[in-house]
């Protein structure tokens, strides 16, 4: 699987956790994560892509990602990195971050004063 890379059109978010850093904190994103992509589902929206990567395990695409801190979920669409959260939000805000940047609804609150800036997800040869 040479030259693989995560470019695609459709929405995909990442979460990057690390097995040994912030167990309890790892769990609470991934449950708020799980709640935030059913409102959306519950909307009639299709849902975004979900990927968890173990940064233990996939060390060269974290690198490659530039994550620092665990745990951290990247949005990207269309071969972009979109926002990079790295703080514990809930269902509700992740929903409207979600709602925000994939379906075209109005800035939440909770963004407000947040630097995210648009660049190109690295490729990664696995």
């Amino acid at each position: 699987m040479g030259g693989g890379s995560l470019q695609s059109i459709s929405p995909l978010m990442v979460l990057v956790h690390n097995r040994y850093k912030r167990p309890k904190e790892n769990e609470k994103f991934m449950e708020e994560l799980d709640k935030a992509i059913q409102v959306i589902w519950n909307c009639g929206l299709p849902s975004p892509r979900c990927v968890a990567v173990d940064a233990v395990v996939e060390t060269d695409l974290v690198s490659a990602l530039q994550v620092t801190v665990f745990p951290e979920i990247i949005f990207t669409k269309a071969g972009k990195i979109l926002y990079r959260e790295k703080g514990i939000r809930t269902a509700d805000e992740l929903s409207k971050i979600m709602a925000f940047f994939y379906y075209g609804a109005a800035k939440p609150p909770c963004l407000n004063g947040v630097d995210y800036s648009r660049g190109q997800i690295p490729s990664v040869n696995l």
